[in-house]
C-alpha cells in the first residue's frame, strides 16, 4: 500500500518538501497542503488516490516544512511558484489541482496563468476578507503574533486536533492563567450550582406569594 514519502529538493532556490507516488498513469494530481498541516493531511486518501493517478502533494513556500521567501507570500507570486514547480517536475500530464485553504489562490492563479496546463481544479476556504471574522479557537491561532511554536510542529506525528487540545487542556484547568485562572475555572465551575439554587429559591418564594395573594 503506498504512503506518503517525503522528500526535499530545490525549487527556484528554496528547499521544498514534497511527496511523489510515481506510477505510470495517465493522470496527475498536485495537491497543495491545507495550514497549519502539511503534506500529511493527504495521509488517509493517499492509497486509494494512488491506485488511480499520480499524486505529488508539496507544502508551499514559507508552509510545512517547505523554506520560504517574502516576495512569494502573495496569491499571485505562489500561483507562478506553482507553475515552475509544474514545469520542473514535468506534471502537466491531465493535471488536476487539489488546493484547499491557503493553496486556493495559489491555484486559481497559476491556472489563469497557464490555463492549458490544468485538466481540473478543485478549491475551497482559501479566500478571506480583511478584517477576519473568525471564532475561537482560530482567531487565537491566525492572529497569533508568535508563529515559531506552529512551525516547530510535526503535521506527521501531531494533528492540529491535537494542538487545540494540548492548548484548550491547560486553559480549562486554570494552568494557562497561573492562580488567577484557577479562581477564575472555580468560580465559573460553581455558577450553574448557584443558578440552580438562587432559581429554586425563586420559584418557591413565587409560590408563596401567589399562595397569600389568593388567601
Amino acid at each position: 500500500m503506498p504512503t506518503i514519502e517525503p522528500r526535499f529538493r530545490t525549487i527556484d532556490g528554496l528547499n521544498v518538501r514534497y511527496a511523489d507516488s510515481g506510477g505510470s498513469h495517465g493522470t496527475t494530481v498536485l495537491l497543495t497542503s491545507p495550514w497549519p498541516e502539511s503534506i500529511y493531511a493527504f495521509t488517509r486518501v493517499w492509497p486509494t488516490l494512488a491506485e488511480h493517478a499520480r499524486l505529488f502533494a508539496v507544502d508551499l513556500p514559507g508552509f510545512g516544512r517547505s523554506e520560504g521567501r517574502d516576495e512569494l507570500m502573495s496569491p499571485r507570486a505562489m500561483g507562478a511558484f506553482l507553475n515552475r514547480v509544474i514545469a520542473e517536475i514535468d506534471l502537466d500530464h491531465y493535471l488536476h489541482i487539489v488546493a484547499p485553504d491557503v493553496g486556493t489562490a495559489a491555484a486559481l492563479f497559476a491556472a489563469s496563468q497557464h490555463p492549458e496546463r490544468v485538466a481540473g481544479l478543485v478549491v475551497g476556504t482559501g479566500a478571506a476578507s480583511v478584517p477576519l471574522d473568525l471564532g475561537e479557537p482560530l482567531k487565537s491561532w491566525v492572529l497569533d503574533p508568535d508563529l515559531d511554536k506552529y512551525r516547530q510542529l510535526d503535521p506527521a506525528t501531531q494533528t492540529s486536533g491535537d494542538a487545540f487540545l494540548a492548548y484548550q487542556r491547560p486553559l480549562h484547568e486554570g494552568d494557562a492563567l497561573g492562580i488567577i485562572g484557577r479562581v477564575v475555572i472555580s468560580i465559573v465551575g460553581l455558577l450553574p450550582a448557584l443558578f440552580v439554587v438562587t432559581g429554586t429559591m425563586m420559584w418557591l418564594r413565587s409560590r408563596r406569594f401567589k399562595r397569600r395573594s389568593r388567601a
